[in-house]
């Protein structure tokens, strides 16, 4: 059986490489989804985009103006 955090790391992998993860998304339990959101917007904006989850998770952040980019802490 293929543990979370296998799950998780085969996603970021793909995530980086730009590569569709969703599949592996559905699997993973709501921390490890937090987690993989994290991940996807750390990374850079147009390579985390050209996947679904990642326009997904980009076009839903938070306390962001649309077209101010990233968060600022």
């Amino acid at each position: 059986m293929i543990t979370q955090t296998e799950l998780l790391i085969e996603a970021k992998s793909l995530a980086d490489q730009g590569k569709e993860y969703g599949i592996i998304v559905g699997k993973l339990d709501p921390e490890e989804k937090m987690r993989l959101k994290a991940y996807v917007l750390n990374m850079e904006e147009n390579l985390a985009r050209k996947t679904i989850y990642g326009t997904v998770a980009w076009n839903n952040r938070t306390n962001v103006p649309k077209g101010r980019g990233r968060p600022k802490k």
